[in-house]
């Protein structure tokens, strides 16, 4: 596993909401989190972006998983100070994909769709029945088959919608009850 996956592992697990930023438009006020929790300065890991990696890549010790929740909890406000909803904006993500191919009437989707659906349960069906083949690697049949899972949990989310709305009106549900008791 490479310096930049280790990273990405921890972010993901501790900070999930700063590692998903990093990818996109809130990379600097992500960036400015971590800085600010693991250096002391929202600024110091702008120029040297090696400093936040050491710094992460440190997260065995209690101190630093620590200040990466605060970073977490930090950019979470910064977030909603701003008006910032990343659900919602996935979600408008998602709503204009939908509308566009709508609009163009793009098949493109759609056949991209039931390719994965079908390369996956056929490569699936294939191993589970017949087993791994001799002559190839049992790791690059494992990683093609991660990725053909990943994929196929991609289309489902995009034809049928994600469970994160679903999670939050169940947390929605879940807070007027106890709100009535």
């Amino acid at each position: 596993m490479g310096k930049l996956d280790k990273i990405k592992s921890v972010l993901s697990s501790v900070a999930p909401s700063i590692a998903t930023a990093l990818g996109g438009p809130l990379a600097g006020l992500a960036v400015g989190s971590l800085s600010k929790a693991l250096l002391g300065d929202p600024a110091a890991g702008q120029g040297a972006p090696e400093k936040i990696e050491d710094a992460v890549l440190n997260a065995s010790n209690p101190d630093v998983l620590l200040k990466l929740k605060q970073a977490e909890n930090e950019f979470q406000l910064a977030l909603a100070e701003h008006g910032v909803d990343l659900e919602k904006l996935a979600e408008a993500d998602r709503a204009s994909a939908r509308q566009r191919q709508m609009a163009l009437r793009d098949y493109t989707p759609t056949v991209l769709g039931y390719l994965v659906v079908a390369l996956t349960a056929s490569l699936e069906a294939y191993v589970l029945l017949r087993g791994l083949p001799a002559a190839i690697d049992p790791v690059i049949v494992g990683r093609i088959l991660g990725t053909l899972d990943a994929a196929l949990t991609l289309v489902l989310s995009y034809f049928f919608g994600s469970s994160a709305g679903s999670d939050r009106k169940t947390e929605i549900l879940a807070g007027a009850n106890q709100k009535k008791t």
